[in-house]
């Protein structure tokens, strides 16, 4: 928190060249990296149909990976949970998002810049949906039970990958040991993930 006015000192001056975008680009969805923490996080954003997913893969080894749904609202972009509350301000024109975001019953905000990634180690063992209504599985099998249903855009860490490569629905892959967001840990096939990039 100690780069909080340093970060604000340069927003500040940002803030008098271009506006806001009006509407979310596309430019947004892809990999980026908080530049005011460290060790750095990792945030990937991806497109849904109405909405984008934002995901926090954590630097710190104490936070948790946290995903959200982010709406569209006056040319900003809200969202968070009962701890903190978050909004997000694309200078995509420039190559940077500015992320601003308040503690529970915290007056005051607190902003860090995003910048494209560009170390792909920061997140390998991360992989993305590709497709919806994708099954996380209990076992390696598609006859295993369903833990839930999973949606594109969603990332998940890998465990385990299995040897054997086989067909499913016409596509080959492996099943890949996975825990998404929540902590759930389960099986999907390879060829509904895709690498962050």
């Amino acid at each position: 928190m100690g780069k909080v006015a340093v970060v604000f000192v340069f927003l500040s001056l940002l803030s008098l060249q271009t506006p806001y975008p009006e509407t979310l680009a596309e430019g947004l969805s892809g990999v980026w990296v908080n530049q005011d923490a460290t060790p750095k996080d990792v945030w990937v954003i991806s497109k849904l149909q109405n909405a984008y997913r934002l995901t926090l893969l954590p630097g710190n080894q104490y936070q948790k990976q946290k995903s959200f749904i982010v709406n569209e609202e006056n040319g900003n972009y809200y969202f968070g949970d009962n701890d903190v509350s978050y909004s997000l301000h694309p200078y995509l024109d420039r190559g940077f998002l500015e992320l601003t975001y308040t503690l529970a019953n915290v007056p005051d905000d607190f902003t860090s810049v995003l910048t494209p990634i560009k170390d792909r180690h920061l997140v390998n063992g991360y992989l993305i949906l590709n497709d919806t209504g994708v099954r996380l599985r209990k076992g390696a099998s598609i006859k295993s039970d369903i833990v839930r249903k999973m949606d594109k855009g969603e990332v998940v860490k890998v465990l385990e990958v299995s040897n054997e490569e086989m067909p499913i629905q016409g596509k080959s892959g492996h099943w890949t040991k996975v825990r998404e967001v929540s902590g759930a840990v389960g099986w999907i096939f390879s060829a509904f993930l895709d690498e962050l990039n």
